[in-house]
């Protein structure tokens, strides 16, 4: 088994970067192991810090940064990353979807209380919005629906949670689009909405969703539908001896973005590739 990741490789929980700030949990203390022990406890290759740029199914190639490689069978795991509209310029808005986005954006918030911006009430921006607020900044959640997480949770349900930010003294906007995002010379950060309002801060976090890089899959003309397009029992791409799992992918055209079946997914996986009897992912 090779792995190939962009990233140096190390072990982390991915939830924990919701809660780490009032926890006061460092970078080191959110890595459980480290990518050389893993990999040699697991008994793979790993090459971090390198890049995929392609795939040629004919020839059963994955090509990348340190060269090409051959594969008997093939899983993309790529994940997704957050979704940066024109309005949310990159150098002004922090993303925080892996340990590298949340150490940056850590290392500014333990310079002392800071005055935080939070675009997006889902689960996430919710989840940052407590944590942050705990952690001794002062927040404000701006989202397009009326009430925070209005997509998952009932109305009365929303209300209730947006007492509670309130309670912790945590400011909701609510049906608030952002028209432009701007920086002045001394650092502060001000946003203009569709409206008029203004508001300044001293950070800008983006958690309005995420959205899947389709270069590699539409490189190599695999099905793609607001994610990899899989098989809904076998997790196998339109391609030969492809399989795809985790947040890049796409069953009946919704992306499945949730951190529980990863397990089982990559169990389906397993069995399909090593030709095991198992059972079907749906």
């Amino acid at each position: 088994i090779t792995l190939v990741t962009a990233c140096a490789g190390d072990r982390y929980h991915k939830p924990e970067l919701s809660i780490a700030l009032s926890r006061r949990l460092d970078p080191e203390k959110l890595v459980r192991e480290s990518a050389e022990k893993a990999a040699k406890r697991l008994r793979v290759k790993l090459m971090a810090e390198t890049f995929a740029i392609g795939i040629v199914p004919g020839l059963q190639q994955l090509r990348t940064t340190r060269g090409p490689l051959r594969y008997t069978d093939l899983v993309l795991a790529q994940g997704a990353k957050p979704i940066l509209p024109p309005s949310l310029p990159a150098n002004l808005c922090w993303r925080v979807n892996d340990l590298a986005g949340w150490s940056g954006l850590q290392r500014r918030l333990k310079e002392g209380p800071r005055r935080v911006i939070i675009i997006g009430a889902g689960m996430v921006g919710c989840e940052m919005a407590e944590d942050f607020s705990r952690a001794g900044h002062c927040v404000t959640l701006m989202d397009l629906s009326h009430e925070p997480l209005a997509g998952l949770l009932p109305l009365r349900a929303s209300e209730r949670l947006h007492a509670s930010f309130e309670a912790q003294g945590i400011l909701f906007s609510g049906q608030t689009q952002v028209r432009e995002v701007t920086g002045t010379a001394n650092g502060i950060k001000r946003i203009v909405t569709v409206d008029g309002r203004s508001f300044e801060c001293d950070e800008i976090v983006a958690a309005i969703g995420l959205t899947t890089e389709s270069r590699l899959a539409r490189g190599a003309f695999l099905n793609f539908d607001r994610g990899i397009v899989v098989d809904s029992r076998t997790l196998r791409t339109s391609g030969d001896h492809i399989y795809a799992l985790g947040d890049c992918i796409s069953i009946d055209g919704a992306p499945c973005r949730f951190i529980e079946p990863l397990a089982r997914q990559a169990s389906v996986i397993a069995h399909e590739v090593l030709g095991l009897q198992g059972e079907s992912y749906i």
